[in-house]
C-alpha cells in the first residue's frame, strides 16, 4: 500500500506544499536507484495546481525539466505548447509537467509522446482541474465537427481515465490542498548478471555498444528496446570509442530531428573531454575524427549527389521507426557500415513500417 504524507495542520499552505515537493523529490531519487519512472496526478484549482507543480520544479536540480502548456499560463519560461510535444521524442527529461488544466486541455497524443521522454528516476506530472472527467475538455475543439460545439461532446474517455488514475496503486496522487500519496516501492532486485563495462548501465547496453564498435561491412545492425532503456546512450558510448580509436574518422548520425540525439552528443562529450563542439550538430577530436548529424532530407540529398556514402563510410540511425522505410532502404545501399536504433513498441513506432516492411529488406541484405 502507498503511504499518505499529510502536512502539519499548523503549517502555512505554502510550507506544506514545499514539504510535499521535497518528499516527492526524495521519492524520485529512490526511483532512479531502481531505474524506474513515476506518474504524478496533480488535480485541483488550476492556478493553485500550477503553483504546486512549480514547487516540485524548484525542489530539485532536475535534468532538462520540461513544462508543457499554455505559454501565458505557465509559471516557468520557456514552455512548450502541447501540439509540439512530439518534437521531444528521442530527448530525455527527468521532469515533465503536462498542464492540462488550462486553455489547451489534454492532448492524448502529447501525453503518449511525453511519457516516452521521461528518464530513469524521472516524473511525469499530469495537471488537471478538480472537475476533470465530468465535462468536455478544451482539446475537443480540434475534433468537434459542425453542428456540434466541443462543449456539447461527451467526456466518457476522460471520466474513465480519471477513475483509473484515482484507483490504481501505481500512480502518485497529489491533490491540491490534500495529502501526497506515494506507491510503495518493492525491494530492489539484485542484478542477474554482471558486465565488465563501467560506461554502461546494463548488460544489454554493454552488448549493444560492443556490437556497434565492431560493426562490419554489409552486416547492418539493429538495436531495439522499449523507450528509455539506453539505446541513444549506447550510440553515444560507441561513437566516443570509435572516434578515439584512430584519427581522421567521420561518423554520420541521423534521426527525425536533432533533439532526438541530444543524449548521443552528451555521452560523447562526457567520455571525450577533449572534444570540440561545432554548433549543435557536430563535434571533433584533436586526432581529426568527427561526429556529424545530418537531417534525413539533407543526408538523402547528399547521397544522391554522390558526396556521401561509399567505401569506409558509416551511418548511425536513431529513432529509425519514425523514418520512412524507403529512406532507410536507400541509406542501407549507400553505407557499407550502418546501424539502426529504434523503439518499435513506442509512440514513434506505431506505424509499424520498420517492423513489418524494412525488416524484410534487412533480411535480404544479410543473406
Amino acid at each position: 500500500m502507498g503511504r499518505p504524507h499529510h502536512a502539519e495542520p499548523t503549517s502555512p499552505a505554502g510550507t506544506a506544499v514545499a514539504q510535499q515537493a521535497a518528499v516527492l523529490a526524495s521519492y524520485a531519487r529512490r526511483l532512479k536507484r531502481r531505474g524506474w519512472r513515476g506518474l504524478v496526478w496533480l488535480n485541483g484549482a488550476p492556478e493553485q495546481a500550477r503553483q504546486q507543480a512549480l514547487a516540485l520544479w524548484q525542489a530539485l536540480d532536475w535534468s532538462a525539466p520540461l513544462w508543457i502548456g499554455d505559454d501565458q499560463q505557465a509559471p516557468v519560461a520557456p514552455s512548450l505548447p502541447s501540439r509540439k510535444a512530439r518534437t521531444r521524442l528521442g530527448a530525455e527529461h527527468q521532469l515533465v509537467i503536462l498542464d492540462a488544466s488550462g486553455h489547451q486541455g489534454l492532448d492524448p497524443d502529447a501525453l503518449g509522446a511525453l511519457a516516452g521522454t521521461v528518464s530513469a528516476g524521472g516524473l511525469l506530472v499530469l495537471v488537471t482541474p478538480a472537475t476533470w472527467g465530468s465535462q468536455p475538455d478544451p482539446d475537443y475543439a480540434r475534433l468537434a465537427d459542425h453542428p456540434w460545439p466541443w462543449e456539447a461532446l461527451s467526456a466518457h474517455y476522460l471520466a474513465r481515465l480519471a477513475c483509473q488514475l484515482g484507483e490504481t496503486n501505481a500512480v502518485i496522487r497529489w491533490p491540491v490542498g490534500g495529502a501526497l500519496w506515494l506507491p510503495a516501492l518493492s525491494k530492489r532486485q539484485e542484478a542477474a548478471a554482471q558486465w565488465d563495462d563501467a560506461d554502461c548501465l546494463t548488460l544489454d547496453q554493454a552488448s549493444a555498444v560492443s556490437a556497434l564498435v565492431k560493426l562490419k561491412r554489409r552486416r547492418p545492425l539493429v538495436v531495439t528496446a522499449d523507450r528509455g532503456r539506453g539505446k541513444s546512450a549506447a550510440l553515444g558510448i560507441a561513437c566516443a570509442r570509435l572516434l578515439q580509436q584512430s584519427g581522421d574518422v567521420e561518423l554520420l548520425l541521423t534521426a527525425p530531428r536533432l533533439s532526438a540525439v541530444e543524449s548521443v552528443f552528451s555521452r560523447v562529450a562526457a567520455l571525450c573531454p577533449e572534444v570540440t563542439q561545432h554548433g549543435h550538430a557536430e563535434v571533433s577530436l584533436p586526432n581529426g575524427s568527427r561526429l556529424r548529424f545530418l537531417p534525413p532530407d539533407v543526408l538523402t540529398e547528399q547521397i544522391e549527389q554522390g558526396t556521401l556514402g561509399g567505401s569506409g563510410s558509416m551511418l548511425l540511425v536513431d529513432e529509425a521507426a519514425a523514418i520512412p522505410a524507403s529512406l532507410l532502404a536507400r541509406w542501407l545501399v549507400a553505407f557499407p557500415r550502418i546501424a539502426f536504433a529504434t523503439t518499435v513498441h513506442g509512440y514513434e513506432g506505431s506505424g509499424r513500417g520498420f517492423a513489418l516492411r524494412f525488416r524484410d529488406v534487412l533480411a535480404v541484405c544479410r543473406t
